[in-house]
């Protein structure tokens, strides 16, 4: 049971710091740039592990984040756990989202929807990377690393609603609030288990620093990781800190 745990907490946080480093930061604030083969291992990681793959998918969530961020829990907002129940938090449809044509040319003139061979690859075979997962850390780990694959396989879409969209604006300290009608939320100071998202009220009060951590006891793990990775040549850090 122990090693099952280790193994369950290990993967979650790969999977949440390449979501909040990759996606979130380079991707959503351009904050970062990762070297292409960097760039390459997040985009098999989340296919592996949440089938974050259909087609046009980074340009969907961009201008959905960024959609997110100018009406911040607000009725506008095209994902807030404050109307929204989780049912329609669980699903990515630009529709329900409230996602149109006339939004991704407010907000994503600058984002090129994904076509290259290995996402043409990923979109054709949504699912198969579930199953490379599962093989992968039962070669590693044993029936303990199946079981852990498995629950991602099952509950992949669930994890990454509950994790990015629920509990970061549901659960935690308000300390650092400056928004009346925004209510993400600081889940706790010190960033381990979602990559730095932990301080997300930090994020929504100042989107352009890549430092989540604003005070002194608090403390972004997933900016120190890209501190090291651009440090060795493998990022390039595009915002202040």
């Amino acid at each position: 049971m122990l090693e099952f745990i280790i193994i369950f907490i290990a993967v979650w946080h790969i999977t949440a710091t390449i979501f909040s480093i990759y996606i979130h930061r380079s991707l959503g604030h351009n904050q970062v740039k990762f070297h292409p083969a960097v760039e390459h291992v997040f985009r098999f990681w989340l296919w592996a592990t949440l089938a974050f793959n259909w087609p046009g998918w980074n340009r969907h969530w961009v201008c959905h984040h960024r959609k997110h961020h100018r009406y911040s829990d607000q009725t506008q907002d095209p994902h807030s756990p404050h109307h929204q129940t989780f049912k329609q938090l669980n699903n990515t449809t630009n529709e329900l989202h409230g996602v149109t044509e006339e939004d991704f040319k407010t907000y994503t003139p600058d984002i090129n929807p994904f076509t290259d061979r290995a996402e043409r690859f990923y979109n054709k075979q949504k699912f198969l990377g579930f199953h490379f997962h599962i093989v992968l850390l039962f070669v590693l780990f044993g029936i303990p690393g199946a079981c852990v694959a498995i629950i991602f396989a099952l509950w992949c879409r669930t994890i990454a609603t509950f994790t990015g969209k629920y509990v970061i604006h549901a659960v935690g300290f308000r300390y650092a609030q400056q928004s009346e009608s925004d209510q993400s939320r600081i889940v706790f100071p010190i960033s381990f288990l979602l990559g730095g998202e932990e301080l997300h009220t930090n994020h929504h009060n100042n989107p352009t620093a890549i430092n989540f951590a604003h005070r002194w006891f608090e403390f972004d793990i997933g900016y120190w990781y890209c501190k090291i990775l651009s440090t060795v040549g493998l990022a390039t850090i595009l915002s202040r800190q």
